[in-house]
């Protein structure tokens, strides 16, 4: 189980930092943007269903959990639907350094991440 503010829960995902990516059109430019909806969407899909947790969010004087159904929709419309969005809505063509700059993406949010990893997605 997972229990933070809602702020500094939804930044130690690496899904939210995709999601500003997405919703920042000038970033397309810097950042494959299919190839990071893969990575989320794999790593949502196994965080959802290989590897299920209990995540409980604080809003405000709210608790929120989040799990089994709840978590599946979370999954299906913050993973798997911005997936199939780019795939439909998007044009693809490769690019070495947007490739590079994804994956620079990823390593900056371990190196940020870092030490929360662990607590974040209970390793």
């Amino acid at each position: 189980m997972i229990a933070c503010d809602l702020v500094r829960c939804l930044s130690a995902f690496f899904t939210a930092w995709y999601l500003v990516v997405l919703a920042l059109p000038p970033l397309h430019r810097y950042f494959d943007i299919v190839f990071l909806a893969v990575v989320v969407s794999i790593g949502g899909a196994f965080l959802t269903y290989v590897w299920p947790r209990k995540y409980v969010f604080e809003v405000g004087n709210r608790r929120v959990v989040v799990s089994g159904r709840a978590a599946m929709l979370a999954d299906a419309l913050t993973h798997q639907l911005p997936l199939v969005l780019v795939l439909v809505l998007t044009t693809y063509a490769f690019d070495v350094r947007k490739l590079a700059a994804s994956v620079g993406l990823i390593i900056v949010y371990c190196v940020v991440a870092g030490g929360n990893l662990r607590e974040t997605y209970q390793l």
